[in-house]
């Protein structure tokens, strides 16, 4: 019963009245299925889901009332033509450099305001 209440509210999340006649294009439905959860995790979402992993573990989990940003362009730092190491010899130094990077990539943010 409770999948099919949630397929319900998709089917009229989407239905469209023209000259009288309900229609539904089923391709505006994407199901997603995740693993780990129980069948009442389920829930319908009306909008976009983005579904992209965590590039480092201090993003957040969940985002709500974000403001999208659609770019035509990677978001990375580019690394350099030239070969080169570089020898960090303590954590507070590797936490230096992506401290660094981290604010290399929120600069390229800004300057897209």
């Amino acid at each position: 019963m409770f999948f099919a209440i949630l397929a319900v509210n998709a089917i009229l999340a989407v239905v469209n009245k023209e000259n009288g006649k309900y229609t539904a294009d089923i391709e505006d439905i994407k199901i997603e299925k995740k693993v780990g959860a129980s069948i009442e995790a389920s829930e319908l979402i009306e909008g976009m889901v983005i579904d992209k992993e965590r590039v480092h573990t201090s993003m957040p989990k969940n985002v709500h009332d974000a403001r999208i940003l659609l770019l035509n362009e990677a978001l990375e730092i580019k690394k350099t033509e030239v070969k080169s190491e570089i020898s960090i010899k303590s954590p507070d130094q590797l936490q230096l450099f992506l401290d660094q990077e981290e604010q290399m990539l929120q600069d390229m943010v800004n300057k897209s305001d």
